[in-house]
């Protein structure tokens, strides 16, 4: 998987995310925006452990409404993408040492941690959805970015 690839699946993740946010707008579904506000949360923090930056005092979960989630999202969004364009392979294989919330220390590689902050959106995206909210269908072959 070359750098170009990790660029499109994570245009497809902000696509998916945007609609689940959309979908939230006037739906009385707090669990739902609990799941959203973790998985944006989450991404924030896992592109400064990336970039090999701290993340100490940035909380996992946060109390925020829907347009503080979308809020959040555009700004990490943007920040994604500003470092995916710096992606290069030999990062991809690169080794990066980070702290998790509980102190634990971890080593791994870039392609790993890529990996779980798309698979941790689609699990939280599944969870937001299945606590109630308007049913949404953002399949990664629906997104207009993958499609030939």
């Amino acid at each position: 998987m070359d750098a170009e690839y990790w660029r499109q699946l994570f245009e497809y993740d902000d696509w998916a995310n945007a609609g689940h946010l959309a979908a939230l707008d006037g739906a009385d579904a707090p669990g739902a925006l609990r799941a959203m506000g973790h998985l944006l949360a989450a991404r924030e923090i896992w592109l400064l452990r990336v970039k090999g930056e701290s993340a100490a005092g940035l909380k996992f979960f946060r109390n925020l409404d829907v347009a503080a989630c979308k809020a959040l999202h555009e700004r990490v969004q943007r920040d994604w993408q500003a470092w995916l364009r710096t992606l290069t392979p030999e990062m991809l294989d690169a080794h990066v040492t980070f702290t998790d919330s509980l102190g634990n220390p971890y080593t791994l590689t870039r392609r790993v941690m890529l990996t779980h902050v798309l698979l941790h959106s689609a699990h939280h995206r599944g969870q937001s959805a299945m606590a109630g909210h308007t049913k949404t269908d953002f399949d990664l072959y629906l997104c207009p970015l993958v499609q030939a």
